[in-house]
C-alpha cells in the first residue's frame, strides 16, 4: 500500500475515533435532572405504608357474573303487563269490539278495536281496563263494562330464556376488557369502569325496559382481576407485576428481576395514573437511597408504571453502534492488520 493510501487511511480512523469520543462526551453529560422533565414531577404522596390496592370501579380483567332468573308464578292482582303478552277483550253488548289475542307490542300499546292505540306496558289488568273504559268511552260508548285479562305472560321474556338455553334460570360470566363496557343479550352495552351498584343498576334497567318486573336479573363481581404495576426500561424482566401483596419502588423492580448492566439507577420515573386517566409523576436517584417523606420507601399503587432509563455510557455506546459501526462497509474490531508495505 502506498504511504498516501495509509494517510488517508490513517485520517479516517481519527475522524472515527472523534465522532466516538464526541457522542461519548455528549452522553456523559446529561445528568438525571435532564433525563426526565423533574420541573413537572409532582410532590411526594402522604401516604407511607406501602399499598396494593383494588380499585373501587370495575376495570379490565374483572369477571362479572350475569344471572336470569324467571318467576313460576304470577300474581293476577299484581302483574304488570309487559312486552309479547297476549290479552283477551270483552266489551258488555259490544260482541263486534271482542278481541281474543291483542298483543303487547315492543312500544308497550295496544290496539283497540274502535279506540285506537293506547299503552299497556307496565299497567295491571285492573289498571289497562279502567285506562280502556275511558277510552270506549271518548269513543262513544254508552258505560262500557271491560272485561280484560292475560292469556299469555311473558312470552317474549320466557323465548329468551330458551335462547339462553334455560326454562326458568340462567347464569352468564362476563369478563371486562379494556373497552368501556361489556354487551349483554338483548340490551344496549353497559358501561364499566364505575362501581359495581352503577352497574347492576343499569343491567336491570336495561331489562325492566323490555321485560317488566319478571325477569329478576342479578348482577354480581365473580372474580376481581389482581392489581397490577408496570416496571418497563433496563431491568432484567420488563413487564407487568401483580401486586399480591404491598410492595415499595425497590421491591418492584426486584420482581422484574433488578437492573440491567445499562440501567441507570438515578434515574428511575414513576408515573402514577388515577382512574380518571390523568397522571403525577416522580423521579428518584437510587444511588442516593429511596426514600420519601417520613423516611419510609415509596409505595406502589395499581396502574403504577416504573420505568429505569438506560445510563449515559450504554446510550454512547448504542449511538456508536447505529450511527457509527453499522454505517462502516467493514466491521472493525480486534484483529483488523494493517498493511505498510509499499
Amino acid at each position: 500500500m502506498r504511504g498516501h493510501e495509509v494517510q488517508e487511511r490513517a485520517m479516517g480512523m481519527k475522524r472515527i475515533f472523534g465522532l466516538v469520543c464526541a457522542a461519548m462526551v455528549l452522553a456523559l453529560s446529561f445528568g438525571c435532572a435532564s433525563r426526565f422533565a423533574q420541573e413537572v414531577s409532582s410532590p411526594l404522596p402522604p401516604e407511607t405504608a406501602p399499598i396494593g390496592i383494588y380499585p373501587e370501579n370495575i376495570v379490565s380483567g374483572d369477571i362479572l357474573e350475569i344471572a336470569y332468573h324467571l318467576e313460576s308464578s304470577i300474581d293476577d292482582e299484581s302483574y304488570r303487563i309487559g312486552f309479547g303478552d297476549i290479552l283477551s277483550v270483552r266489551v258488555s253488548n259490544h260482541p263486534e269490539l271482542e278481541q281474543e289475542a291483542v298483543l303487547v307490542l315492543p312500544d308497550g300499546t295496544v290496539m283497540l278495536e274502535q279506540v285506537g292505540w293506547i299503552r299497556a306496558f307496565g299497567l295491571t289488568a285492573a289498571q289497562l281496563t279502567a285506562v280502556a273504559e275511558k277510552a270506549y268511552v271518548s269513543a262513544g260508548l254508552f258505560e262500557p263494562e271491560v272485561f280484560l285479562t292475560v292469556v299469555k305472560a311473558e312470552e317474549r321474556v320466557k323465548e329468551f330464556m330458551r335462547m339462553l338455553g334455560a326454562d326458568s334460570g340462567s347464569r352468564l360470566q362476563v369478563a371486562v376488557f379494556e373497552q368501556d363496557y361489556i354487551e349483554l343479550p338483548l340490551i344496549a352495552p353497559v358501561k364499566v369502569k364505575r362501581p359495581l351498584e352503577e352497574v347492576r343498576a343499569e343491567v336491570r334497567k336495561g331489562y325492566n325496559g323490555l321485560f317488566g318486573g319478571r325477569l329478576n336479573v342479578s348482577v354480581n363481581l365473580l372474580k376481581r382481576a389482581p392489581p397490577k404495576l408496570y416496571v418497563l426500561g433496563e431491568v432484567m424482566k420488563p413487564g407487568e407485576i401483580e401486586l399480591t401483596r404491598p410492595v415499595n419502588l425497590l421491591m418492584a423492580i426486584a420482581s422484574a428481576g433488578g437492573f440491567r448492566e445499562t440501567a441507570d439507577e438515578g434515574a428511575v420515573l414513576v408515573v402514577r395514573f388515577d382512574e380518571s386517566g390523568t397522571h403525577r409523576q416522580w423521579v428518584f436517584d437510587l444511588d442516593d437511597g429511596l426514600l420519601t417523606e417520613g423516611g419510609s420507601a415509596f409505595a406502589m399503587h395499581t396502574r403504577d408504571v416504573v420505568y429505569v432509563a438506560r445510563s449515559p455510557i450504554s446510550e454512547a455506546n448504542l449511538a456508536v453502534k447505529q450511527y457509527v459501526r453499522d454505517l462502516l462497509p467493514i466491521q472493525m474490531g480486534i484483529g483488523v492488520g494493517w498493511s505498510l508495505n509499499n
